[in-house]
């Protein structure tokens, strides 16, 4: 579940994200999200919003902004 709502004020990001982290997240002990950089999540700019579908239910939803973006290198062996 992959989608992109673009407005005049902010840019929205939909993505799924399994219930033990959407819960981590709402409670404020996950912070940090990594996803592969593929090309949708080159399309997310800071100062975004990721709104996170609980799945596979998709029964809640939770918006965060983005306030850092990194791009880290993972050695193709690790796979």
């Amino acid at each position: 579940m992959e989608t992109c709502v673009r407005g005049e004020a902010k840019v929205i990001h939909q993505m799924g994200l399994y219930g033990e982290y959407f819960k981590a997240i709402r409670e404020g002990k996950k912070r940090v999200e990594v996803r592969l950089n593929d090309e949708k999540r080159r399309k997310i700019k800071v100062g975004d919003i990721i709104e996170f579908v609980k799945v596979p239910e998709q029964d809640d939803k939770l918006q965060v902004q983005v306030v850092e973006l990194r791009n880290l290198v993972i050695q193709r062996h690790l796979f």
